[in-house]
């Protein structure tokens, strides 16, 4: 027996609109629809005294259970949910809502609204000025292919319900990495109000003891061409040092081969005086390579310090202590000299329980490195059986 084949269908003839206001004035709880996680809570998403829960809300739509609802104005950035909730929720009267018929599964069609052929069809029908709208008459005139045997929507389905939930669980375990290392800081090293950490490697005792990062680092203030043995790299916020994209190498357009660089090496010590806030600090984990002039580098006097303030800089505590010392009026020209940050002092252990301290990060950030490679090629996956999958 051959399989069914698969149809192009208008959605006119799948789904329906559903849309209810709520006259009665009935207290349900409040949701409105995100790209990332669909029906979402208002209360969860603005906290429970949030304005728009203390409105009237006659003119909101109810959505009952085993409906879609989507914004019609940010559809095009995914802000699309199935409702399967236990019970009807409020949503705005700005959205739409709609059910499907027996003709097609309503798993299937939330995968599909995943793939590019729906932005595609979004793109086609969208109207309107400065903002664009993607109301429920263009959605009955958009098409889609699906099987006409619902077991095999259903079979499609269950597959990539079952990948979201792989997917799920790895970045939730990527999290708790996350957390577990969040909490090392917190433990691990003390703070302006005491001496020792409240967690420590059995065999370390007394006080750590207050250095000025001078005794500690040295700037290296090396500059260099690119080369193989050193090659052009950028440092990226929360990642460190790795190598630099065409999108943002500038360096083909004007081929200046004798433009010099920073050189930086494995374990060096980096910030950049404009973007602390936002994770432009911490050490060299790469290797040779050269930076842009803009970075402040810094290499160790004895050991393996530079790592261990590396380590240290994640604490907001020690970025506010460098704020304090970076001068400029505007971003792009603001700068904590080098001769500043050597003055700061800092509590630190001797060299041995650094070592202890360093190897322990160094194992907990291979492991969240490895979780996060492990979650890309599931999403990569993810992404390649929508594309496959549909037609």
């Amino acid at each position: 027996m051959q399989p069914l084949a698969w149809e192009q269908r208008k959605f006119r003839t799948l789904v329906r609109a559903d849309k209810n206001k709520n006259k009665d004035g009935l207290p349900l709880p409040s949701y409105s629809i995100s790209n990332q996680y669909g029906f979402i809570s208002q209360d969860k998403k603005f906290g429970q005294d949030n304005t728009y829960s203390k409105a009237d809300k006659k003119n909101n739509y109810i959505v009952y259970p085993n409906s879609f609802a989507y914004n019609p104005a940010r559809i095009n950035v995914g802000s699309i949910g199935y409702q399967n909730l236990k019970g009807p929720v409020l949503v705005s009267s700005l959205y739409e809502i709609f059910k499907t018929n027996e003709q097609i599964n309503d798993l299937f069609l939330q995968e599909w609204f995943n793939t590019k052929m729906f932005f595609n069809q979004i793109i086609k029908y969208q109207e309107g000025g400065v903002r664009q709208y993607y109301f429920f008459d263009k959605l009955q005139t958009s098409e889609i292919r699906l099987p006409l045997n619902t077991n095999e929507q259903q079979g499609i389905a269950d597959l990539l319900k079952k990948l979201d939930n792989l997917i799920s669980l790895q970045q939730r375990k990527l999290d708790l990495l996350k957390q577990l290392k969040k909490g090392l800081l917190q433990k691990m090293f003390v703070d302006k109000n005491a001496k020792q950490p409240i967690l420590r490697f059995k065999g370390f005792s007394g006080d750590w003891e207050q250095h000025k990062l001078s005794k500690m680092l040295q700037e290296r203030n090396e500059k260099t061409t690119a080369s193989k043995e050193y090659p052009l790299m950028s440092f990226v916020q929360g990642t460190g040092v790795v190598p630099k994209s065409q999108r943002y190498d500038r360096e083909f357009l004007v081929k200046n081969s004798s433009k010099k660089y920073k050189k930086t090496e494995l374990g060096d010590f980096i910030y950049s005086s404009n973007n602390l806030e936002t994770g432009s600090i911490g050490f060299n984990k790469t290797g040779k390579a050269v930076i842009s002039p803009v970075y402040s580098i810094f290499k160790s006097n004895n050991n393996k310090e530079s790592q261990f303030i590396g380590i240290l800089s994640k604490q907001k505590s020690f970025i506010n202590e460098m704020l304090r010392y970076r001068q400029g009026v505007v971003y792009g020209q603001w700068k904590i000299h080098e001769s500043d940050f050597l003055n700061l002092q800092i509590l630190a252990p001797d060299i041995q329980e650094q070592e202890r301290i360093i190897k322990l990060f160094n194992e907990v950030d291979n492991l969240i490195s490895h979780q996060r490679i492990k979650l890309d090629r599931l999403t990569y996956l993810k992404k390649f059986l929508l594309q496959q999958m549909f037609i």
